[in-house]
């Protein structure tokens, strides 16, 4: 096993593999995110050199597709995982391997985390539907992975009600309660709590903030 203690720092990692054994790397990218890559014995060329290549990037970095729906990348974290025999680098793997990525934060909302994929410069990311959830190891592992590319784990964050605004009658929920205590205050200020942006006026802001922080 080869575990890169710099890999906080660094935002590459090349590692050479050797054919006669199999290779496990573990990139604890931050206390966010980790990259477990599994790589059989047999897998390296025995004609030339065969080596894994893992780029830590980021949503908004060059050639990774923008994240939609609310989406945020555990630890903000994309990896590009190449191999790389010779000149050449593999897309489709002679051999498949077992990725797993971890991640450590709390706040998902339920059932929204999972692993993805994208090609670079490509306009979507696809959940990896073969993925299983460890949920003991706080890591999502595709045991037989045969394509290599861009890999998150993607999910949505929960909103904080206390932290967002818009819970005029703080009972842990901004509902049609609020917003009857918000329209009754409108263009004055009777309830100080309506005021949810602090501008001293009840008005569109904090009808916009209320309708963000929304829950039912």
């Amino acid at each position: 096993e080869i575990t890169d203690v710099n890999a906080v720092v660094k935002k590459e990692f090349t590692v050479l593999l050797q054919p006669e054994r199999a290779t496990s790397l573990v990139l604890p990218s931050s206390p966010q995110s980790r990259l477990h890559l599994d790589i059989p014995k047999g897998f390296a060329s025995i004609r030339s050199a065969t080596e894994v290549v893992v780029s830590k990037l980021a949503p908004g970095d060059g050639g990774v597709p923008l994240l939609t729906g609310n989406k945020k990348a555990a630890g903000n974290t994309i990896y590009n995982v190449r191999i790389r025999e010779g000149q050449k680098e593999q897309q489709t793997l002679k051999m498949p391997v077992r990725l797993a990525l971890g991640y450590a934060d709390e706040g998902w909302v339920p059932g929204s985390l999972g692993i993805y994929y994208a090609t670079p410069g490509s306009g979507n990311w696809q959940r990896a539907l073969g993925a299983r959830h460890d949920v003991v190891r706080k890591e999502w592992v595709i045991d037989t992975l045969d394509h290599l590319t861009l890999f998150a784990i993607l999910g949505v964050r929960q909103i904080s009600v206390a932290i967002c605004g818009g819970d005029i009658n703080t009972d842990g929920r901004v509902n049609i309660v609020d917003f009857s205590i918000l329209l009754y205050n409108w263009g004055g200020l009777k309830n100080v709590r309506a005021d949810i942006n602090g501008d001293g006026k009840v008005g569109l802001a904090d009808f916009s903030i209320m309708l963000y922080c929304w829950t039912g």
